[in-house]
């Protein structure tokens, strides 16, 4: 599964967290699967690979580092 990051931050930007919360949903629902989730930049490079839900968990707290959305949880 590839997600582009510019994308996430969108979501996240336009406090668009009812979206953000299908994506993780969606994310995890891959994890259930086995399938590795890759994060991308602009390019198409890869910024983050999640395998885990352990790194999905780091993923997720980064973003709200990064974004301040203490009001999504």
């Amino acid at each position: 599964m590839n997600l582009k990051i510019k994308d996430i931050k969108k979501l996240l930007h336009d406090q668009n967290y009812l979206e953000f919360d299908r994506l993780l949903t969606t994310i995890e629902k891959n994890l259930e699967k086995k399938t590795i989730v890759y994060i991308l930049d602009d390019e198409g490079s890869t910024l983050n690979i999640i395998h885990t839900f352990e790194e999905l968990e780091k993923f997720k707290k980064l973003m709200i580092q990064v974004y301040g959305i203490y009001g999504y949880f």
